[in-house]
């Protein structure tokens, strides 16, 4: 390699300085940029020549002007005393090679000096080769200039390091992080899920999450849910189906999915259409409906949920009742009504609640106030398959009929869904007050029957 020199006493092999190596390099590279200079204008002249832009004369005149600068300066650049010698510690001047063979002599074969590093300490310059030994030689090779201890001694009086002890519990689960790092560690959970970390307490908006804060009441008879109730009116004697097509559904959460049932808050949307069918007429007679649609917004703290939001609700008359009984005299009964609702849970299995109704906009012969109250008892199941029975009651008083009302009680067997905590339900109904239909306005009902039931 070049700029490197073998002592007489050994193999070792020894290197120029660094300002020396670096100083020949920088000779070599203005050579050859002055020499390529000098060529590069030859052809531009020989070009201008053939374009006849200047005479063959003016050409030779200045590619021979380059040349002549470009040895002038390597001449200059050899002649200068920074190459031919270097200062040496003992203050005189000589070779570059003096130096290299003075150390030689003065420690000849001696681990402890290292090539190309002077007295003084100058570390400008190392051997390349050292780091081919092992690491206790070349720990050894080295030493200071004031005769302290070497590397290699004071590395026993240093304590090992010790091992970072990890837990093959969180190794496997991806939970662990550096300790020099106060950021939460990646893992799969935190890229895939739903709510990544770094905000508050894992606190995170969810779009379309499962099941509700607030739950259905299980005996509301105007609850948006799937139904079927077979029931007879003991009073006008007659059969009726009374079929609900509906459901409820979140559309936004704010919560920390990582705790389960925690203070959370969510928008809920329900829609419902609640229909009463006459079997026992011609073509099973649609008698009337009533339509609801409303917005909520739910939240849980601790035992308690409440809700608040707007409902509308208006009834309707079947076509086929119409044409079957011309002189029946049709009501528009509409409200829009602002509603808020509490709701503690006493144990894992008991709820109790309450709500208040406001009508902003009332028609055919609606009340702006309400009151709606009850309890439910719906106790875990021991398996999903097996299920668990359930009990509710649910009083309604209506400003309409002067704060009285009707009661509705359900019991039966139910399941509930482990993920989405929706809930089947087969069982019995009872049902006194006004009629369910709202377009029926003066008629009151005692119902007995059976059905089934899916709420959200």
């Amino acid at each position: 390699m070049a700029g490197i020199h073998k002592t007489s006493q050994g193999s070792t092999p020894q290197r120029l300085p660094v300002s020396g190596r670096v100083r020949l390099c920088w000779l070599y590279l203005c050579a050859q940029a002055n020499f390529g200079f000098a060529g590069m204008m030859a052809l531009i002249a020989s070009r201008n020549m053939s374009q006849k832009i200047c005479s063959p004369r003016h050409a030779c005149l200045v590619t021979f002007f380059v040349l002549g600068v470009s040895v002038v300066a390597t001449a200059t650049d050899r002649s200068s005393p920074q190459l031919r010698s270097f200062d040496r510690p003992d203050g005189g001047s000589g070779s570059w090679l003096d130096g290299l063979k003075s150390s030689s002599r003065k420690n000849p074969g001696s681990s402890q000096s290292r090539p190309g590093i002077s007295a003084e300490g100058d570390r400008d310059d190392f051997d390349l080769s050292e780091f081919s030994q092992e690491p206790a030689a070349r720990v050894s090779s080295i030493k200071t200039s004031h005769g302290t201890p070497n590397l290699a001694q004071l590395q026993h009086q240093l304590p090992e390091p010790a091992e970072p002890q990890l837990d093959p519990e969180s190794v496997l689960s991806g939970t662990e992080h550096s300790s020099f790092s106060s950021e939460p560690g990646l893992t799969v959970n935190s890229v895939f899920s739903e709510c990544q970390p770094g905000c508050q307490q894992n606190l995170c908006w969810e779009v379309l999450p499962k099941g509700l804060i607030f739950k259905t009441y299980m005996a509301g008879e105007k609850e948006p849910r799937m139904q079927f109730v077979s029931f007879y009116d003991t009073k006008s004697q007659r059969k009726l189906w009374e079929a609900v097509l509906g459901g409820r559904v979140g559309l936004v959460r704010y919560s920390d999915p990582s705790i389960s049932n925690g203070d959370a808050f969510q928008l809920d949307l329900e829609g419902a259409v609640f229909a009463r069918v006459l079997p026992d007429e011609p073509s099973a007679m649609l008698e009337g409906s009533d339509y609801r649609v409303g917005l909520y917004g739910t939240w849980r703290q601790e035992r308690w949920s409440y809700r608040a939001g707007y409902y509308h609700i208006s009834s309707h008359v079947g076509d086929e009742f119409l044409i079957a009984n011309p002189l029946f005299n049709r009501i528009n009964y509409v409200r829009d009504s602002l509603l808020a609702g509490a709701a503690y849970q006493l144990d894992e299995s008991t709820r109790v609640y309450g709500e208040v109704g406001y009508a902003l906009g009332i028609e055919g012969g609606a009340k702006p106030l309400e009151f709606q109250f009850g309890a439910e008892y719906t106790p875990l199941p021991q398996t999903t398959f097996v299920g668990a029975p359930f009990a509710a009651v649910n009083g309604h008083l209506r400003e309409d009929f002067n704060f009285s009302g009707g009661v509705n009680i359900v019991s039966g067997w139910g399941w509930q869904g482990v993920e989405t905590k929706r809930r089947l339900r087969v069982g019995l109904n009872y049902y006194h007050g006004p009629s369910l239909q709202y377009e029926f306005f003066d008629r009151w009902e005692n119902l007995v029957g059976g059905g089934i039931w899916v709420d959200y």
